[in-house]
């Protein structure tokens, strides 16, 4: 036993703390559009380096709850989104090419209401606060660009 009852010589065998320990599952989710615009940038005659960039608006749906199936947070939020884009282009032919690229997604912070109240005796009850900060997202994506033969 560890903490101020373990060293309180005036306490014989006391009793052991309650468990606090709350087991928690969830997941969360996030869907938004972003307006993105990316120029390539010709390497040689087969390679191009792709930059761009974009902004737009995210969703952030996180859902969390207790073992027992009591509901923390089950709240989305929609918030500002922006991205950046670098990657390559490799022609095969004028009409088809191969793309890679990474994208990385940044969003602002996002508020959250949950079901629990928060009890402070020296006010009324309150609806627990949870914010989500920092959310970004990491994509690499592989295209397949073809361009069909003018009329």
């Amino acid at each position: 036993m560890v903490g101020p009852l373990a060293v309180n010589p005036l306490i014989v065998n006391p009793a052991p703390p309650a468990s606090t320990v709350v087991h928690i599952k969830g997941d969360g989710s996030t869907g938004g559009f972003l307006f993105n615009a990316a120029y390539d940038f010709p390497i040689d005659r087969q390679f191009r380096f792709t930059a761009g960039g974009g902004i737009g608006f995210a969703n952030v749906s996180p859902k969390l709850s207790t073992r027992n199936g009591t509901d923390i947070i089950d709240h989305s939020e929609t918030a500002f989104a922006w991205q950046l884009i670098a990657g390559f282009v490799y022609a095969l032919n004028p009409n088809f090419e191969f793309q890679i690229d990474y994208r990385y997604t940044g969003i602002t912070d996002t508020g959250h209401h949950s079901n629990l109240l928060m009890v402070n005796p020296l006010s009324s009850s309150a609806p627990l606060g949870v914010s989500e900060e920092s959310t970004n997202l990491q994509a690499l994506m592989f295209s397949v660009r073809w361009y069909p033969e003018p009329y």
